[in-house]
């Protein structure tokens, strides 16, 4: 971000918490199973479950992570 002219940048490492609501998420969307299927057919709730799954597997395993960043930029004056 200090490349392209940002100052006061500021990064945080939100890993641990995404882990945290991935999984949470994860079981609600299993929760809703008979719902989801119902609504949208087998093959795309065990697809999406599946996805789901590899996604957080790799948050877990570190190949993954969130982060939030912040910097600040004064406007270009033409």
């Amino acid at each position: 971000m200090q490349a392209v002219g940002f100052s006061n940048v500021h990064a945080e490492d939100l890993s641990e918490r995404w882990k945290t609501i991935l999984h949470e998420r994860l079981a609600m969307y299993r929760s809703l199973e008979a719902e989801t299927v119902t609504r949208f057919g087998r093959d795309r709730f065990d697809t999406y479950i599946r996805n789901y799954e590899f996604f957080i597997e790799q948050i877990d395993i570190g190949a993954l992570g969130g982060g939030r960043f912040v910097g600040w930029k004064r406007p270009t004056i033409s």
